[in-house]
Order: C-alpha cells, then sequence, then structure tokens
C-alpha cells in the first residue's frame, strides 16, 4: 500500500491533454484520507500544470480504480443500483436518491449552496453553484411517506482486481443540528457470498457545535456537527478512504440511512473501488482506455521489489528493481530498501 508523505509537497506535473487529463488528475487529487491543502491548476501554451501543495497526500490516485461511481457522474464496472426510495417521497424538501444540478426537477434545499449564486442569504447547503456533478443526498427521510432507515446498494464487478488489496474511498459531507437519536448513516459492503462488513459508520457530537462555511463566505455556526470514524464532516466534500478484506468477483456496497428534520441533511459522491497494487495479469494499469495521465507510466508492484511500466501504447511490463533497493511511487523509482 502506498505510503504517506509526511512533509510538505509541491508537485508539479505537465499533462498533455489540457482537459480530460487535468480533470481527471484533479479528482485525483481529491483522492486522499487527508489533504491538508490546496490543489490548484493553469493552462499555459505548453499544456497544464497541476501544484498539489499540502501533506498526507496518497500516491494511490495513480492507480486505475477497478470500479467507480458518481465520478465526473460517470460509472465503471457498475452492474447495478437499486433504491426502493427514489422519488418515494412528496415534499420537496425530502429526499434519498441521486440529484444533479441542473437535471434534477427538484433538489432538497438542505443540499445545495446558492449563497454564492441565486440565493445571497442561502445558510444552509452542501453542493456549490457550478457543481453539476451526480451525487446522492439524504434529507429528511422520517417524513409522511417513511418511517425507519432507508437504504441503497450497489454492485460492482471487481474481477479485474484479481487478488491485489482493494481500497474503498468516498467523498462525504454534512451539515446541520444533527441529533444521536435521529441522524445516522453506514456503508457496508460484501464480496461474492462473504460476510457483511460495516466500513464507514456515522456519529453525533452532542457536546460541541461547528462553523460551517457557505460558498460566498458566510459562516454558519450550528450545535452537534455529524462525524464518520470520528472525523467531522463539513459542507466541503472529503475522501474517506478504508481497506477491504478480501477479492473476487462482485462487490456490493450498501448505504443505510436516516435523518429527521429540515435543517439537516449528507451527501456523497466518487464512490471508488481501487487496487492498491497492480501487475501485469491483475489490475493492469497499461490498456490505453484506462491510463488517465499520458506522461505517467508507473506504477506499484504487488512485489515491493517489482514495478510495472506501461508503454505509451499500452503495452505493460513487470520490471524488477536493482539488489537492496524497493519501488518508492512517491519518487517513482527504487529505493535503498528500509
Amino acid at each position: 500500500m502506498a505510503s504517506f508523505i509526511n512533509s510538505s509537497l509541491i508537485l508539479l506535473l505537465h499533462l498533455s491533454k489540457q482537459h480530460d487529463a487535468f480533470l481527471a488528475f484533479y479528482d485525483c487529487c481529491s483522492l486522499r484520507a487527508s489533504l491538508r491543502g490546496s490543489c490548484t491548476g493553469n493552462v499555459s501554451s505548453q499544456g497544464t500544470w497541476l501544484e498539489i501543495f499540502g501533506s498526507h497526500l496518497r500516491f494511490l490516485c495513480l492507480q486505475n480504480p477497478v470500479a467507480f461511481d458518481m465520478v465526473k457522474s460517470t460509472s465503471k464496472n457498475l452492474i447495478s443500483e437499486t433504491n426502493a426510495f427514489q422519488g418515494a417521497f412528496v415534499a420537496p424538501d425530502d429526499g434519498f436518491e441521486k440529484y444533479q444540478r441542473g437535471v434534477s426537477p427538484t433538489i432538497p434545499f438542505q443540499l445545495v449552496d446558492d449563497s454564492a449564486g441565486s440565493f445571497p442569504p442561502d445558510d444552509q447547503g452542501i453542493v456549490k453553484t457550478g457543481d453539476n456533478d451526480v451525487f446522492f443526498g439524504v434529507a429528511d427521510t422520517e417524513n409522511p411517506q417513511n418511517s425507519g432507515p432507508v437504504d441503497a446498494t450497489w454492485k460492482f464487478d471487481i474481477s479485474s482486481g484479481g487478488t491485489v488489496p482493494l481500497l474503498l474511498c468516498i467523498d462525504m459531507a454534512a451539515m446541520g443540528d444533527f441529533e444521536t437519536s435521529n441522524d445516522e448513516f453506514s456503508w457496508s459492503y460484501v464480496i461474492d457470498a462473504g460476510s457483511i462488513s460495516t466500513v464507514f459508520q456515522s456519529t453525533v457530537d452532542e457536546s460541541s457545535s461547528l462553523t460551517y462555511t457557505m460558498e460566498n463566505g458566510a459562516l454558519v455556526s450550528l450545535n452537534d456537527p455529524m462525524l464518520v470514524n470520528g472525523e467531522i464532516l463539513t459542507n466541503d466534500f472529503h475522501t474517506f478512504c478504508t481497506n477491504l478484506a478480501g477479492s473476487g468477483s462482485e462487490l456490493e456496497l450498501k448505504l443505510e440511512a436516516t435523518t429527521n428534520g429540515g435543517d439537516e441533511a449528507f451527501a456523497f459522491k466518487n464512490i471508488k473501488i481501487i487496487g492498491q497494487c497492480s501487475t501485469c495479469s491483475e489490475n493492469n494499469p497499461c490498456p490505453p482506455d484506462q491510463v488517465i495521465l499520458e506522461q505517467q507510466f508507473y506504477f506499484t508492484h504487488c512485489d515491493k521489489f517489482k514495478f510495472v511500466q506501461c508503454s505509451q501504447w499500452g503495452s505493460c511490463y513487470e520490471m524488477p528493481c536493482a539488489p537492496g533497493t524497493e519501488w518508492s511511487q512517491e519518487v517513482l523509482t527504487c529505493v535503498r530498501s528500509n
């Protein structure tokens, strides 16, 4: 598994594709357990340069996802999704389904931040003006049409990952004055016929408050923030990652949630199942239609004393490190073994 960088980092990458590759890597930049900094990019006549500032950047972003959903409104190896509560609620501020700005006829107001757009006094919301990507929103699921938890499931084909270790990453955000007894969510998974495991569980800290920042800069302080696995959720999306146990052909991911009240909401996007290492036969990172960065040809091998090298035409090679060295994805070369 790729390691964390414990010191400040400035990484400059020249991308030959000014749009698709840049967007792919910008999204990749959000694929971190905790990136304490910012990602900025600008286009020059030579192409696109992306500057990444911060610490704790997972170089797993350089690996290709085995499967995903709601990544730039697209999916990969998604077999099916099931949601019996899609369109089930009458009130426009109640919801448990996928939404998209500019496409969905209505979106619960708790989920969208219009403070920098159509409604400057807005003091509640998550998805910013101009963010037109698909997301999954949860708002006031306890209503005249429903009582009790609601759930949705995704089924992914993960067979291309082979037996390599897998990582699940999901972008999450929340805003509201939550209550322990009424507001919660969990994510669980099962691979093939294996056992069900819960990997993300929300809690509420009813002894503290949190100041949220709206898109226009306004500050909103609310009591009782929501946490997931002990980390506070804000109204900005942050990526949470966890190791998955086992491998197989099919992964079923389940979201179960409940929220009661018109001033609380949480949202999710960028669901990714990622192979933490590669070989040319399992989780092959080299097929041309999967290489998101034309200038990135080196990937972590499942044997730390090797690395995977891709040609610009998509050929895959498993290369050995010199004796006494092992692969480092941080510096993209073999380094002296610890």
